[in-house]
């Protein structure tokens, strides 16, 4: 894990400190797993001339069967997922409350429970920000509209009943999990930490589908249900549907998870309201937008300041932290162009492309024009070393 991280033994246990002091007990393993069943023992074998059996108008007729109970929801569902990776970088603007909030409403969400009293003085400020980004599950069956929100209390309602809703949370782990095999245990574990960035990237930009209901929603153009409305990083994740938000979100989420620090930036110009990823690499900060890249191209993954305001998107009005009002130039600088010759695309446009895992190369398919026309040629881009290594 990126030693950014916080991920510390020392929060786990103040998390611990602080949940003793809610109103929640601390959770419980409990293996709802039912024992084997033995298997019934086989009849012997009746030998010599059977019973004549009764008449048909004397059999009896058996007595019906109550409906079966269904089985029962487990009372905690037990995470296989690690929701306590927060990046360090949002640490300096979440209040205590904020902490002692998020680990309580996933000990909560776990019991199928409903709300979080916090003891913290400081208030809640950042509380649906931090679950968004980092406990998306909690979205999966909980509506904005049934949230409240105060300073030292959260409240909810879900939309499915216990056993739905555990199911749903490990329907969505099932789905993060396998995302992350592939850098965790799959082709590119081995490869270096921008590799396997670059490999979920592919994945996020080839798969999703932006959905222009839900943006039309957003300007008041029309109308969808709430259950419509893909509004969440939850809804990236699962359906790999959303805007620009659910992208940018779940695309730092699923960074976080395998050691790179990450979040959000958002920002009003350009073409309108829109958010994209920022995350941490050797030394410095990088934006990456997942969004503007749908279709599987690279030119804004490593991009600055300098090339978002070159389309409007100004850094002194870029705000961090999933849609919060912090402002980015408060906070951070993001200048280094070593990226430039990636996303610049000065070797033509991006048809597809393909790693090689053991060399940590980005083997690229371009559509290039010269004086001849257009042609196909093959780029390397090499990142170890952020250059293009081979044209053919």
């Amino acid at each position: 894990m990126n030693k950014r991280m916080k991920k510390t033994v020392s929060l786990c246990l103040a998390a611990l400190f602080i949940l003793s002091c809610c109103v929640f007990s601390a959770c419980s393993n409990m293996d709802s797993t039912p024992g084997p069943t033995e298997a019934p023992a086989a009849e012997s074998p009746i030998s010599g001339t059977p019973e004549p059996t009764a008449d048909a108008s004397e059999k009896h007729t058996p007595e019906p069967t109550g409906t079966p109970e269904p089985s029962a929801a487990p009372e905690e569902y037990i995470y296989r997922i690690d929701y306590s990776v927060i990046p360090d970088a949002i640490m300096p603007v979440l209040t205590e409350a904020d902490i002692e909030a998020y680990f309580a409403v996933m000990e909560a969400f776990a019991k199928y429970e409903t709300g979080v009293t916090v003891e913290a003085d400081d208030g809640i400020c950042n509380i649906y920000e931090l679950l968004d980004l980092c406990f998306p599950v909690f979205f999966a069956d909980v509506y904005d509209s049934s949230l409240t929100i105060t300073e030292n209390s959260i409240s909810w309602s879900y939309n499915v009943d216990a056993a739905e809703h555990y199911r749903l949370i490990g329907e969505f782990e099932d789905i993060v999990l396998e995302k992350l095999d592939i850098v965790l245990n799959g082709e590119a574990k081995d490869s270096n930490e921008l590799l396997k960035a670059l490999v979920l990237y592919r994945r996020m930009t080839t798969e999703m589908i932006y959905d222009y209901p839900s943006q039309y929603h957003y300007l008041g153009e029309y109308t969808i249900s709430e259950s419509q409305y893909m509004n969440h990083c939850y809804d990236a994740l699962t359906s790999e549907r959303g805007v620009c938000w659910c992208y940018a979100r779940a695309y730092a989420f699923l960074l976080n998870h395998i050691g790179i620090e990450a979040l959000t930036v958002s920002c009003d110009g350009g073409i309108g309201h829109h958010e994209w990823t920022m995350f941490f690499h050797d030394g410095s900060w990088f934006f990456a937008d997942p969004t503007w890249d749908l279709g599987g191209s690279l030119s804004y993954f490593g991009i600055t300041t300098v090339n978002r305001e070159s389309v409007g998107y100004l850094y002194e009005d870029m705000r961090y932290f999933a849609g919060a009002d912090h402002r980015v130039s408060d906070a951070f600088v993001i200048n280094d162009t070593r990226f430039s010759s990636l996303n610049i695309g000065g070797y033509g446009t991006i048809d597809n492309y393909d790693f090689d895992y053991d060399n940590n190369l980005i083997v690229m398919n371009c559509l290039s024009y010269s004086s001849s026309g257009y042609g196909n040629i093959t780029v390397i881009y090499d990142l170890a070393t952020y250059t293009i290594a081979d044209e053919s």
